[in-house]
């Protein structure tokens, strides 16, 4: 996996690939995160519609999924907790 990180002001965009050859084919979206404020308040406002909220890759963040086709959506999406700043 190639994971390629571009900061855009306060937005994060996160490009990932494989280092393989592409398919056939466009490139698609594969997925976006949303940072919120409240994760647990998040999770409560969508209900079912949300997978367990668990500990991120990164310290201290928590993360959950949508069920976004059951929301209408068609990219997956996740919400995600803010980062942790270091003084």
């Amino acid at each position: 996996m190639r994971q390629i990180f571009f900061r855009l002001g306060e937005v994060i965009l996160e490009v990932v690939g494989s280092p393989e050859t592409a398919r056939e084919g466009p490139s698609r979206l594969w997925g976006i995160t949303y940072v919120v404020a409240d994760i647990d308040a998040t999770a409560s406002f969508f209900g079912d519609r949300t997978a367990p909220v668990k500990d991120a890759v990164q310290p201290g963040r928590r993360i959950t999924t949508l069920r976004h086709r059951d929301l209408g959506m068609s990219v997956p999406t996740a919400v995600i907790s803010p980062p942790i700043l270091m003084s």
